[in-house]
């Protein structure tokens, strides 16, 4: 039976038929599903809206002589003018609403004979339901709405003069006055324009009908319809919800999908209207719907899933609502197709895996597994999460989905990971127990594994970077405090930014362009952190990584520029090792995004601070190491001592002193003005620059880099009387440093000497160079 396919501990009448998709139901796509399956405004089995297409009859005519049939008619019909009996026609099909001239005319004639007290309405309240569904020709609903209240009236007079008889022709009369109101109520336009006293009559009305036993299945049907899709202003009242959730807690006596669909649907309305009362009844509910998830039909499966997905979202991290979801999920189940007894998480496991591996309804499947991760989440206990016995074994569902054939089932799978960052980071890095980070680091990192495969499609990538920026919005947006939360910085900076950008240079040449911009994104001043918190309020809209809509680069926080300078070994490491495995264009961007932000913290600095010669000395090693390689890209490295100058400023770099160790160059800033390195030379950072580019460099590039450091120094330097004398001092200062077989620096000294010399410093100072290399 479809209704509930489990459970004895249930208590509600179960049934089965075959599957119907409700009327006007969302059509399950491949890809890219939302978070909720189904917006509030929209059911499975919703009215049509005015512009869809009215449902033709299965009795058709075959090929061209239905065809020719049918131009024959279009051809030779007459428009027609609205007269009373024009009602009557429309009811028989006797005539083709598109050839009535003024649908504003039908709905006039029809509220002159609403008027009249002759008991025979329903072939008018048939005829104006059939006005408002069609396509080709409606009412206006300016004219609609104008007339809704007085419609609704006479709906209400010809309703108590239908309902006390068994007529079968009053109870059509019913159904068909019925489904005009349920149009009126559900388009806001008229609803709105209805007396919420008269509304409330209909709805009341209903309640009596859907608590009486006798009342017949298509009247159930539609009063159910009518609560669950009305667009009333006032919605329902707190009495009403109580009734409608007694009523459907019973179950319905009715067994067919439709009917049970619209029974579940029910609950969403309760936890859009009555939140509060529906967190005092969780336990009395919410295991029901567990249960249905299981259900052998699709369309009770589905609308059972669309309570859920509004439940989990509305009482996000609520414990009463993770201990009743844990609770059910850990109950033994049984199904008719079963002869055994199950707990539900492995029949749900067992029923999602099938559908991953197969490639059949995985969007639904993954639906499933999402509600489940957050319906089971409790904010702010001891009881984190994944010390839920199944809680591994149900997320280990996921690599069924990374590893599919299927590209659409991997981008579905990859968009859901979304969940899962939640789940583990809407608490702070940093709070966790020690032996549990790095397990639950490396459970959240699983996915972007895939980011080194070289072959990668683009749709495949484009679904990796989404979740990834959800894992870093949602790690770092939680940060507000620098001084309370540098171990979440750096926790961040180490586990969760360092391994993926490493894993994207290892992959192809867009995952490395993408790292490189995620890169400059996080060094950029401007973009503040504010906290993220979990909450009970049910009517709070759900967290920005749970949106439908994907976070996007520029809504991450940067990391502050204080911890940047702080911590500037730590960040260099990375980049070095970078720079060393792949070679990028735009790696010159987040060198002078790092650089960027270093210089607006330490423009702040009343003095130079010992962190900010530390960020210098950092730098002048990271060059060093650049200068080391095998291969080395003396242009690049020419750009970033650019940018380190322009960060910087070449005062500081050309006055300020670091210590170098003679033997292998190393840098060792002053703490305090204390030499770190006994035995270090001290000199400015400039003229460090230019020696490593004389020791480490060879060939003719390296000579242009020899260069480059020179005409720097000289452009940069601001024009006055102490220019020349700096000139001459660094010139100096470098020519004492050269040995003999160095000809390279020897001859960019030469044409700096050539080109900078000061007028007041004589040449004889300079003897010892060779006459030949001044020419």
């Amino acid at each position: 039976m479809a209704y509930a396919a489990v459970l004895s501990r249930s208590g509600h009448a179960a049934g089965s038929e075959d599957s119907e998709r409700p009327e006007g139901g969302r059509r399950e796509k491949k890809v890219d599903f939302p978070e909720n399956l189904t917006p509030e405004n929209e059911a499975p089995s919703s009215p049509p809206d005015p512009d869809s297409q009215p449902s033709r009859s299965i009795l058709k005519k075959d090929g061209i002589e239905a065809n020719d049939a049918e131009k024959e008619r279009s051809a030779n019909e007459e428009p027609v003018v609205v007269t009373p009996r024009t009602l009557h026609d429309i009811y028989s099909s006797a005539v083709d609403l598109k050839s009535i001239l003024d649908c504003n005319e039908l709905l006039r004639v029809a509220m002159v004979e609403l008027e009249k007290n002759d008991m025979e309405k329903h072939y008018i309240y048939a005829a104006l339901h059939s006005s408002l569904r069609a396509k080709a020709a409606t009412i206006s609903p300016v004219t609609l709405s104008s007339s809704a209240n007085l419609l609704t009236r006479h709906a209400k007079r010809d309703l108590i003069n239908a309902e006390p008889t068994t007529n079968p022709a009053h109870t059509n009369a019913v159904i068909s006055i019925l489904k005009v109101v349920d149009y009126l109520f559900f388009t806001p336009s008229t609803a709105s324009a209805i007396d919420s006293s008269l509304s409330n009559w209909f709805l009341n009305r209903g309640l009596e009908a859907l608590e009486n036993p006798e009342t017949s299945r298509s009247v159930v049907g539609i009063y159910l319809h009518i609560f669950n899709y009305q667009k009333l202003p006032q919605g329902i009242t707190s009495d009403m919800a109580n009734r409608l959730f007694a009523i459907i807690l019973k179950g319905p006596k009715f067994m067919s999908p439709t009917i049970v669909c619209e029974y579940i649907a029910i609950y969403r309305l309760l936890l859009r209207s009555a939140p509060y009362m529906m967190t005092g009844k969780i336990n009395e509910w919410l295991p029901f719907c567990f249960r249905h998830l299981v259900d052998p039909n699709s369309s009770v499966q589905k609308q059972t899933l669309y309570v859920l997905q509004d439940s989990s979202l509305r009482f996000l991290g609520r414990a009463d609502m993770a201990t009743a979801a844990r609770g059910t999920l850990s109950e033994q189940v049984s199904l008719p197709s079963m002869d055994e007894r199950f707990l539900l998480v492995d029949v749900l496991s067992k029923q999602i895996s099938t559908s991953l591996a197969t490639n059949t309804g995985a969007n639904t499947a993954l639906s499933i597994w999402k509600t489940v991760l957050l319906s089971i989440l409790q904010f702010g206990s001891s009881d984190r999460i994944y010390n839920w016995a199944h809680f591994e074994n149900f997320l280990r569902l996921s690599k069924l989905g990374f590893n599919s054939s299927n590209e659409e089932t991997r981008i579905a799978t990859i968009q859901s990971w979304k969940v899962p960052i939640f789940v583990y980071t809407e608490t702070p890095f940093y709070q966790y127990p020690v032996d549990d980070l790095d397990t639950s680091i490396s459970v959240v990192l699983h996915p972007f594994k895939i980011f080194e495969t070289l072959s990668i499609s683009s749709r495949v990538q484009n679904s990796l970077l989404s979740s990834y920026y959800a894992l870093l919005f949602m790690s770092l947006k939680g940060v507000p405090n620098l001084n309370l939360n540098s171990n979440q910085l750096a926790i961040v900076w180490e586990k969760l930014v360092g391994p993926v950008i490493q894993m994207m240079f290892r992959g192809n040449d867009s995952a490395v362009d993408a790292a490189v911009s995620i890169l400059s994104h996080l060094f950029s001043v401007g973009s503040h952190s504010s906290p993220v918190k979990g909450s009970s309020n049910a009517n709070k809209s759900p967290p920005r990584v749970l949106n439908d809509s994907p976070v996007h680069l520029d809504e991450i926080p940067s990391f502050p520029p204080r911890w940047v300078r702080s911590n500037v070994m730590k960040v260099l490491m990375l980049l070095n090792s970078l720079f060393k495995s792949r070679r990028n264009h735009k790696f010159v961007e987040t060198w002078a995004a790092f650089l960027g932000s270093i210089r607006h913290i330490a423009q702040r600095d009343i003095r130079v601070s010992s962190e900010t010669m530390d960020s210098i000395a950092g730098v002048g090693n990271f060059v060093r190491d650049c200068l080391k390689q095998v291969q080395v890209d003396y242009e690049m490295v020419g750009r970033l001592i650019e940018e380190t100058v322009d960060a910087f400023g070449i005062n500081l770099l050309s006055t300020g002193t670091i210590d170098v160790c003679p033997e292998t160059s190393i840098v060792f800033s002053k703490k305090g003005g204390a030499t770190a390195k006994p035995g270090a030379i001290s000199m400015d950072p400039i003229t460090y620059f230019f020696r490593i580019a004389t020791k480490y460099g060879s060939g003719p590039k390296s000579q242009d880099l020899l260069f480059t450091i020179l005409n720097l120094f000289s452009e940069k330097l601001p024009q006055g009387e102490t220019k020349d004398l700096r000139i001459a001092t660094f010139l100096n200062s470098t020519f004492e440093s050269l040995t003999s077989d160095d000809y390279r620096a020897w001859k960019c000294v030469a044409y700096g000497i050539r080109q900078n010399m000061p007028q007041s410093v004589h040449f004889n100072d300079y003897q010892s160079i060779p006459q030949w290399l001044l020419l």
